[in-house]
């Protein structure tokens, strides 16, 4: 069972700050902004609000998602 990711604020709270879009290798710890989904499966691998984890970036790696958005920090 994979574990649940961390949600750090609301989906709508997130697409609604600024953001920036960055490598995927600098994205551990930072708040996604914008869903990344693959097809397929049509499954986003992240959630709009969620702290990007180390298997989230092997997801994002296997799929070849080179770039996401994320918060910006302050």
């Amino acid at each position: 069972k994979p574990k649940q990711s961390k949600k750090v604020m609301s989906p709508k709270e997130a697409m609604l700050s600024p953001s920036e879009i960055i490598p995927i290798e600098l994205s551990q710890g930072r708040v996604l902004s914008q869903v990344c989904i693959t097809c397929p499966p049509a499954v986003p691998i992240a959630i709009s609000g969620e702290a990007i984890e180390s298997e989230h970036i092997q997801s994002f790696r296997y799929y070849n998602i080179k770039e996401i958005s994320v918060i910006k920090n302050k």
